[in-house]
């Protein structure tokens, strides 16, 4: 509990920052690459007892939802896809968030009625369909690694790897729209030009 200058109306608060928030809130923050290279001095800042860098990028985050439809499109994926095999997992997790996350998921998933639907069971097979796949060499959710799984039943396929990207598009969408837009109008991944992953670099980090 700290106060806190609101930069909306530039008045005192005082502010309670759980832990489970603050977690969430760094995880959050390494989904793109503008928001990653602060962490260093937001937790740097906290260890001293200024928590108003955390505060505003709790509230960010915060501000950034209520602007969209995250939280509904992200229930409607997971409640119905994860959700099962999430009940069957008996033991804690041993990241950082511990079963914070975990346990926000299932009770909301409670709220959006998927208790018994079942875990899905979808055949793969292999598809003739191009397809392009672009993943972030720094991505925790969605490394590289599961792009691959994907490409093995796609044989017409591109996956392209930026070794400095992240999650989101943040910091190379000049790049990677080109690409999308190349391999739309093309219909074939095999001939992109992705010599422009190269020049996405990661930002410095903030130190003071």
């Amino acid at each position: 509990r700290f106060e806190f200058e609101n930069p909306e109306t530039k008045s005192k608060e005082t502010v309670e920052i759980t832990k489970g928030v603050a977690m969430l809130s760094l995880r959050l923050s390494l989904m793109a690459l503008s928001s990653s290279k602060n962490i260093h001095h937001v937790i740097s800042q906290a260890n001293h007892q200024n928590y108003e860098p955390l505060a505003n990028i709790v509230l960010n985050n915060k501000k950034a939802y209520m602007r969209a439809s995250y939280d509904a499109l992200t229930l409607c994926v997971i409640c119905f896809e994860d959700y099962p095999k999430l009940l069957e997992l008996n033991k804690a997790s041993t990241g950082f968030l511990g079963t914070y996350w975990m346990d926000r998921i299932k009770n909301a998933c409670r709220i959006w009625n998927a208790e018994g639907w079942g875990a899905p069971k979808i055949a793969a097979t292999k598809q003739k369909t191009p397809v392009l796949l672009i993943s972030g060499n720094r991505d925790g959710a969605t490394p590289p690694q599961y792009g691959e799984e994907v490409m093995k039943f796609f044989p017409n396929g591109r996956h392209v790897i930026v070794q400095q990207g992240s999650h989101s598009f943040d910091g190379m969408r000049n790049c990677v729209e080109k690409l999308i837009c190349d391999f739309v109008i093309s219909g074939n991944g095999s001939s992109l030009n992705d010599d422009c992953v190269e020049s996405i670099k990661f930002p410095a980090y903030k130190l003071k």
